[in-house]
């Protein structure tokens, strides 16, 4: 704290911090002979106005997805998707790509996330798996996929409308080693593509623009229209879980 005292540029958050909502936690490894393994933890107003849900948050963004997952199948026009969208569905996400000097060209300002090789059917990436990466491995790689897909708006609305959390936001990305979209390498979300099990594929307006309506891109290259489902109205959390038979992907 003594060293941000001494850097003008933390001056106006410093002297009024109840109103910038500013809150400082270190822990440090404090070892010696006498102490092998002491930890000491230093906090300024650490409990005064927030809370950090670490990977917990990871439990409502897989919820979401399963419900807006629902919601595409139920808002598809004529039920054009029918049961054949579902967890094991594969999925490939389209993102924008930071600009930088060298990659003007357009074939260079998409980056395609399609694959992911801990899945043991075929490397897809799908829901499913999405989701069993977050709770058996907790991959943050996964949950920022499961964000997307959901997107963060509507994941907003979740939270605020059924677990009353009136106040809570996502900033960013949870830090991943290499799996998933990578912080300052893209730069939003353009779309996600599913292929169904007949080849067709679908392309999903996924993210906080999600459900206006599907592209299909078969032998009708066009926006298909159809009747957008409640957000999570017929969503009662904690009463509600995924019957599957067997492994997601098999």
């Amino acid at each position: 704290l003594n060293r941000l005292k001494d850097d003008a540029a933390f001056d106006d958050v410093l002297s009024n911090p109840k109103a910038f909502r500013f809150q400082c936690s270190l822990k440090t490894c404090n070892e010696d002979e006498h102490n092998p393994r002491g930890m000491m933890r230093y906090v300024y107003r650490s409990d005064e106005e927030y809370f950090y849900p670490a990977s917990t948050i990871k439990v409502c963004v897989a919820v979401a997805a399963l419900h807006v997952l629902r919601r595409v199948v139920s808002s598809s026009p004529g039920g054009l998707l029918g049961q054949s969208f579902g967890i094991t569905t594969p999925l490939i996400f389209h993102y924008r790509r930071r600009m930088e000097e060298g990659n003007s060209r357009e074939k260079d300002m998409v980056c395609t996330i399609g694959t992911d090789s801990t899945n043991k059917s075929q490397c897809r990436i799908t829901l499913g798996h999405l989701i069993r990466n977050v709770f058996l491995v907790s991959s943050n790689g996964a949950f920022n996929l499961l964000l997307d897909f959901v997107g963060r708006k509507t994941l907003q609305k979740f939270l605020s409308s059924k677990l009353g959390f009136r106040h809570f936001r996502i900033e960013h990305y949870l830090q991943d080693s290499g799996f998933g979209p990578q912080p300052g390498v893209v730069d939003g979300l353009l779309g996600v593509e599913a292929t169904m099990a007949t080849g067709l594929v679908v392309g999903l307006r996924c993210g906080d623009a999600f459900c206006d309506g599907i592209d299909c891109r078969g032998n009708a290259s066009s926006q298909l229209e159809g009747v957008v489902a409640p957000l999570f109205e017929d969503c009662l959390v904690g009463t509600r879980h995924v019957s599957t038979a067997g492994d997601w992907d098999r």
